[in-house]
């Protein structure tokens, strides 16, 4: 990668060697698209009123982060929960496409300026691209294309002949297209009207599906179809201003050619869950003059499988090694205000604000009455002394262990049953997490037993960037008090407390609910770890830590 960098641009270089990034902003006269960029970006409003947009304006603090991105060549921007990180990453290209439709020429293309917007997974770039296309409604001229690997391209349009694509995606939904992008997405488009290849590819198809192609032929025939499919996807990426894909899909040979793209600005957003090399790969490709960071390494960091690699250091990210010249969102708009609290103070310095819209919102009568403290408090710990189990369960990556606790199991589900059928909370507004696989199984199987449907249950790391209004969160590991070493130390700790003792794990746990949390696990085995401790602390101070036999018990 380091060999690679001699032919990057200056900005692509320094960011890949980490050098200090005092100077960038210098840019050599010779670069004149920098030059342009810069200076318009500088002087450009984002505050201004964008007539038709639904979306809702910058605050004072997003503000601040778009224009210190417009105007510098390399900027990261740290959005914690709730603090409005996606939204703001599409003001940017919006922004950024505003300037870009400015300049007179371009010396280093005949094609349109364009940005490139990636993140690590397809969950995280169909979430931008939902926001972008609230842009594309205006009278502005914005258009956006979602690019995808060739696998899922290959499920969706197989060729025969040739050999799927294996890749291995973390789950299910990462291996196929989101229908609802399907008329912005580039194998889709080349095959629609607006393409002056459709008809020609979409015969060709039909012709080697039905078997029509003579066979001496069809080597010919398929030869010529991946010509035509390329020259296709060439034309149709330079009519767009913004090309979405994940940061692996940006280093295709489509894309990484020169002349098919004109990549002047590059977006990541969810920064933080990608790999150092994951988020090299569109800035190494495309030289661009402009590069955002967009995520918080707070939150979920990027999963490394290999042991070694992680002993190394892989799980730090790139933008979790420039955290210092971050510009960080702080108003977030989701938790209630006590909901926020703890993550504020354990997190993020205590600089995380409640939006006052959030202070504003009230509380529901039916479930303001069940918290211990009154619904000014509506987060609960409920204690429980459970016991583990272990199995063997399949996932999307083969089968391992993981592990359940049948007694918090039971309450668990008997909470969300007082949620659903008492208290009249819409199964789609709770969810249940764990950061054990098994847990989440069986829980479902529970949930199902019991004739409630709907109610989500996920795994931790699934539920990253999504949020509902009740969240319950089962910790799993557990242990009698008298087992409890007096002074545990981390070997220790690692072979009873598991995940639990990761902080970005928790930070998200605790961050995906709007209107009330609660949390089921053992006091005593989590009082072990310092930030567990820490929350146990405040609940116990505002009389919201109770045995779980006792919550909801009337």
């Amino acid at each position: 990668m380091v060999a690679n960098t001699e032919v990057c641009r200056n900005l692509t270089r320094h960011i890949c060697l980490q050098h200090p990034l005092r100077d960038m902003n210098n840019v050599e006269d010779s670069d004149v698209v920098s030059k342009y960029l810069l200076r318009h970006g500088s002087r450009f409003n984002v505050g201004q009123n964008i007539p038709g947009l639904k979306l809702r304006p910058p605050n004072e603090s997003q503000k601040g982060a778009l224009q210190f991105a417009l105007s510098n060549t390399f900027s990261v921007i740290q959005g914690p929960p709730g603090t409005g990180k996606t939204r703001t990453g599409a003001y940017l290209a919006y922004f950024f496409n505003r300037i870009n439709q400015s300049m007179p020429c371009n010396p280093r293309s005949d094609s349109i300026p364009q940005i490139l917007y990636c993140g690590p997974s397809n969950k995280s770039v169909d979430v931008i691209t939902e926001y972008l296309k609230e842009f594309m409604l205006l009278k502005d001229d914005f258009s956006i294309v979602r690019v995808y690997s060739e696998s899922i391209e290959r499920q969706d349009f197989p060729m025969p002949g040739v050999n799927k694509i294996e890749r291995k995606f973390g789950s299910k939904d990462e291996a196929k297209m989101d229908p609802r992008h399907r008329n912005i997405s580039l194998h889709y488009r080349i095959r629609t009207e607006s393409s002056k290849y459709a008809h020609q590819i979409l015969t060709i198809e039909r012709n080697l599906r039905d078997g029509l192609v003579r066979p001496m032929d069809v080597k010919k025939e398929i030869t010529g179809l991946v010509k035509l499919i390329n020259k296709a996807m060439t034309e149709e990426l330079k009519k767009h201003h913004v090309i979405l894909c994940t940061c692996n899909a940006s280093g295709r040979r489509i894309l990484a050619k020169n002349d098919n793209a004109n990549i002047v600005q590059v977006i990541i957003d969810e920064a933080g869950m990608c790999s150092e090399p994951d988020t090299l790969i569109p800035l190494v490709n495309h030289n661009p003059s402009q590069v955002v960071l967009i995520g918080d390494h707070m939150q979920l960091r990027p999963i490394i499988q290999e042991p070694h690699a992680r002993e190394l250091g892989a799980e730090t990210s790139l933008m979790e090694k420039y955290q210092k010249r971050a510009i960080t969102l702080n108003i977030q708009y989701r938790m209630h205000e006590e909901i926020c609290h703890f993550p504020s103070e354990a997190f993020y310095e205590g600089e995380l604000q409640t939006a006052q819209a959030v202070k504003n919102r009230g509380f529901d009568e039916q479930t303001g009455r069940i918290w211990p403290n009154g619904p000014d408090y509506p987060r609960v710990f409920c204690h429980i002394v459970g016991v583990e189990e272990m199995l063997t369960v399949r996932s999307e990556e083969g089968n391992e262990m993981s592990r359940s606790n049948p007694l918090e199991i039971y309450q668990v589900v008997r909470i969300a049953k007082f949620l659903v059928n008492r208290l009249k909370v819409l199964p789609q507004q709770l969810a249940i997490l764990s950061q054990y696989r098994l847990q989440c199984s069986q829980i479902e199987e529970k949930l199902k037993a019991a004739g409630l449907t709907g109610i989500h249950v996920s795994t931790v790391i699934k539920s990253q960037g999504s949020e509902w209004d009740y969240v319950i969160f089962s910790t799993v590991r557990s242990m009698s008090k008298i087992e409890i070493e007096d002074r545990p130390g981390k070997g220790w700790k690692i072979r009873h407390l598991g995940f639990t003792m990761d902080q970005n794990q928790m930070n998200v746990a605790m961050t995906r609910a709007r209107r009330g949390h609660i949390v089921v696990g053992n006091k005593y085995l989590l009082g072990t770890l310092d930030k567990w401790k820490d929350l146990l602390e405040i609940y116990e101070e505002t009389n919201s830590l109770l045995p779980a036999s006792t919550f909801l018990s009337y």
